[in-house]
């Protein structure tokens, strides 16, 4: 079964659509803001395609894009400007930062300015420590696409999920491997199937037995950023196998961690390279635009 990101988003984008239209009719505008430090060109990809979807489904994305050498307490005067903005609803730091930018301890200072309100990609301490006890304010956007993708081979097409509603139970008895182990995907989504009832392995790359570890998944979970990573001998029969990495071969060609061709002829579904967690990652980022906004007038609710 071939897990068909794009057209799953497709559906989605109908009903955000619609969230966005009735917001309007009551005068609110969604909106959200977005910066990027350095001049990446993957980052400025990632960028112009969520300002495009953003367009398409009538949220506005306002950006600023700030010089490599921009200073810690530069970047903290953007975020907080957004902060005290009442207009923006939602904030979101590109990553990674640029090479020789600051340090982990410095990183964490600039993202944890961040309004946790604001937060729609689950990049601050609180919104992180909310998720590991089980109480998301947000899902981070590409674990959300996972969860949307793993219910998808489930056969569940593009059906909309509270996230937020699913108990332990949902994953209860099945193994997920999880590869790669970034702040921004790998730890989140390992912690969010734990949630799930998930028997969770996590591994990256430099795994020893990497592959005896990979075949106990009944769902697989690639994000490494390392083309090619995943080989069919690495695969248990059956298994769902989700790939999350985006790679460029030395002819600019997009690939997976995932050798696609020989995985697919042994997994029960499989994502594609590009056309599958991708188009849900940018969706989910623009349902959390939509959450921000709701709770944000929940709190104005709550204080009349």
């Amino acid at each position: 079964m071939l897990i068909d990101g794009a057209a799953i988003a497709a559906e989605r984008e109908k009903k955000v659509k619609l969230w966005t239209a009735e917001m309007r009719f009551y005068k609110t505008a969604p909106k959200f803001a977005a910066i990027l430090v350095g001049n990446d060109p993957a980052s400025e990809l990632y960028l112009q395609r969520k300002d495009a979807q953003a367009r398409e489904v009538d949220i506005e994305m306002v950006s600023v894009q700030m010089p490599s050498g921009a200073s810690i307490e530069q970047v903290i005067a953007q975020i907080r400007q957004y902060n005290a903005d009442p207009s923006v609803y939602g904030i979101l730091v590109q990553l990674p930062f640029p090479s020789g930018s600051p340090p982990d301890q410095a990183r964490r200072k600039i993202l944890d300015e961040i309004d946790p309100a604001k937060d729609i990609d689950c990049l601050t301490s609180v919104n992180i420590g909310a998720l590991t006890s089980g109480q998301p304010r947000f899902f981070p956007a590409t674990v959300k696409a996972v969860l949307t993708a793993i219910n998808a081979g489930m056969g569940n097409g593009a059906q909309m999920v509270d996230w937020k509603q699913v108990n332990g139970r949902w994953l209860s008895g099945k193994t997920a491997v999880v590869i790669g182990q970034s702040e921004i995907v790998g730890k989140p989504l390992a912690v969010a199937l734990m949630n799930m009832g998930a028997t969770v392995v996590s591994a990256n790359e430099w795994t020893q037995e990497l592959k005896s570890l990979t075949r106990t998944g009944d769902i697989l979970i690639s994000a490494a950023g390392v083309a090619g990573l995943v080989k069919s001998d690495m695969v248990k029969l059956e298994a769902m196998v989700i790939d999350v990495g985006m790679n460029r071969t030395e002819r600019g060609v997009a690939v997976g961690d995932v050798d696609f061709a020989a995985v697919s002829n042994i997994a029960s579904a499989i994502t594609p390279v590009p056309g599958g967690v991708g188009p849900l990652t940018v969706i989910s980022l623009m349902e959390n635009v939509i959450e921000a906004v709701r709770n944000a007038q929940s709190t104005i609710a709550n204080k009349k």
